[in-house]
């Protein structure tokens, strides 16, 4: 139950959060808005002016696609490297020497 709780204050306070700042970026919003309406409207009327010189051409034709034969593969590619999945082990670290880290005590088990 408190799980369900904590999750749904958690939402309410994202939706806060989102509205708040929905808000405070709404007069930069309306601009920007403005701006573009002006921009699309400018464009229209210098794009009307022109007359198109060159008359539009149909897409290039592609040529047909023929399927892939062994024959053809092998002479694509003669005399290159191929890859081929291979399982390689995990690596292995070099091994190493034991490491002596100490001071020289005397009998006694002082330096």
């Amino acid at each position: 139950m408190a799980v369900v709780v904590m999750g749904t204050i958690a939402v309410a306070a994202a939706v806060i959060v989102a509205v708040d700042a929905l808000m405070r970026l709404l007069p930069l919003l309306i601009v920007a808005l403005a701006v573009w309406a002006v921009l699309r409207v400018g464009g229209r009327h210098q794009r009307r002016g022109r007359a198109r010189s060159v008359p539009a051409q149909p897409p290039a034709r592609q040529p047909p696609v023929r399927p892939v034969t062994a024959a053809r593969t092998a002479a694509a590619y003669p005399g290159r490297w191929v890859m081929v999945p291979v399982w390689i082990g995990p690596m292995t670290p070099p091994p190493r020497h034991p490491v002596i880290d100490g001071e020289v005590l005397g009998e006694d088990g002082v330096q």
